[in-house]
């Protein structure tokens, strides 16, 4: 099911007013700036100009692109400056102006040592970014656009109950999130222009919507999603460990299988049933990288000293989804070992913090 929603402000403020004309006035810049094809046969070393050489110039193109920071869309209008190293300031050798899709040229008789070009669009500029020995450039970034937040709520369609656990996501964005228990869920920093939304649950039909956001809006989105059935590729174990003999006591901590079947009532997801076996030091929370989930027994300064994940014997490459997807009516017992007791166990340096070890029915 799709929905397209457009984002209205009541006014503009004079600096995106300054923009707006700003970007409505590039065709009159580009013929200011002499922007087109360099006809001239010959280019002596100091001339530059703006727009690609001809057929019969035998010159270097420096050509590159303008976008927006958050939104990656091309900015019109951007000025372009080329420049060289100088004793104190930089020396301007050129100026050119963003096209329709961003883009820029010059045209020289060859790439000096040192230079570099430099964006600006409504007093605002992109970093200095050096021009490569063949005329390349990277993308200019300019933070034009003004952060977009977005939230909301998920919830049963026909009802009021909460979804959490549901994934966000944002089409060629790199912000995305979950829902927490009261199907609550918050992302920041977005770009202006179309949003594709994509909120998705294994027990529930995905859902598209569409928000065209203007610059600096805050943004509420209330999303329902449908029950559908999921059929789930099936798990294939290639490989059981064979059974060893385990010493009980506070190096491994889980739940057996009794213990498994009196949590399921009232497990939604694996991860229920792992706060529910109250293990003391583990860390259970959601994070809004590619995993998605962080189980950790220590805090990482500047990350995650994720658990690895063994199921059936066999090592998870990728725990963190694992985690979010196993059904926990498949589950038959589960074990948890710390970081010294996990690499004694596997006999291994790839245990450093601490191991999940799950035994499927």
């Amino acid at each position: 099911m799709a929905k397209t929603l457009r984002t209205t402000r009541p006014s503009r403020s004079p600096r995106r007013n300054r923009r707006a004309g700003l970007v409505a006035g590039a065709s009159v810049l580009a013929g200011a700036l002499a922007i087109g094809p360099w006809a001239g046969s010959e280019l002596s070393a100091q001339t530059v100009v703006p727009g690609r050489c001809g057929p019969d110039a035998r010159g270097v193109e420096v050509a590159g692109a303008v976008a927006d920071m958050l939104s990656r869309r091309p900015l019109a209008g951007a000025v372009v400056t080329l420049r060289a190293p100088a004793a104190f300031v930089h020396q301007i050798i050129g100026r050119s102006q963003a096209g329709v899709e961003g883009r820029f040229v010059f045209c020289a008789e060859a790439v000096g040592e040192g230079w570099d070009v430099i964006a600006e669009l409504d007093s605002l500029s992109s970093r200095e970014v050096p021009v490569g020995p063949q005329g390349q450039v990277d993308t200019l970034y300019i933070a034009w656009s003004e952060p977009v937040s977005l939230a909301g709520t998920v919830r049963v369609q026909g009802g009021d109950a909460p979804v959490p656990g549901a994934r966000i996501t944002i089409e060629d964005r790199p912000v995305r999130g979950l829902t927490d228990d009261e199907g609550r869920f918050s992302l920041r920093g977005l770009g202006a222009g179309p949003l594709v939304v994509t909120t998705s649950h294994i027990a529930y039909a995905p859902r598209v919507d569409t928000i065209l956001a203007e610059s600096g809006a805050s943004l509420s989105l209330d999303i329902r999603l449908g029950h559908e059935a999921v059929e789930l590729d099936p798990i294939v174990v290639t490989a059981r460990r064979p059974p060893t003999t385990r010493m009980r006591g506070t190096r491994e901590l889980g739940m057996t299988a009794s213990e498994v079947a009196e949590a399921l009532p009232r497990s939604i997801d694996f991860l229920a049933l792992l706060r529910q076996a109250n293990i003391p030091g583990l860390i259970i929370q959601r994070t809004a990288g590619p995993d998605g989930i962080c189980v950790e027994f220590l805090r990482a300064s500047g990350g995650c000293a994720m658990l690895q994940v063994f199921v059936n014997g066999i090592r998870v490459s990728n725990p963190g989804v694992m985690l979010l997807s196993l059904d926990p009516v498949m589950v038959e017992e589960f074990i948890v070992l710390r970081p010294a007791f996990a690499q004694f166990q596997y006999m291994g340096p790839l245990t450093p913090n601490g191991v999940i070890d799950i035994i499927l029915k």
